[in-house]
């Protein structure tokens, strides 16, 4: 969708950056979001398959559902919960994909020969 690729492309510029700034919260919620969504792909190829579905969607859903609980906490309104999680779940998932995409390309200009 156009709202992923915009997040995506966001995402290359924040984490191509984050050296600099250090670590906020949206990054943080990322990595989060990206350690809990390998999980929960890790035992969903692992574990028994009802319960490995429910754990795994629970993972998934973790971060992004956070996320909007702080939100609505910090802005002191009510939203549309179930949309606002799907959101950020599309969210945290474009910025990893993006943080994923940076983290190879610069282990692999490290590995590439040098032409001396």
């Amino acid at each position: 969708t156009g709202f992923c690729r915009k997040e995506y492309w966001r995402g290359l510029g924040m984490f191509g950056t984050v050296g600099y700034g250090g670590m906020n919260k949206p990054v943080i919620f990322t990595v989060l979001h990206g350690l809990s969504s390998s999980a929960a792909f890790l035992i969903l190829l692992t574990g028994d398959y009802p319960v490995a579905l429910a754990a795994s969607v629970a993972l998934l859903l973790a971060v992004p559902t956070l996320a909007v609980s702080y939100r609505v906490i910090q802005q002191r309104r009510i939203v549309a919960f179930p949309l606002a999680v799907l959101l950020y779940f599309l969210y945290f998932s474009s910025r990893f994909v993006a943080m994923v995409r940076i983290s190879l390309s610069s282990a692999w200009r490290k590995k590439r020969p040098t032409r001396d």
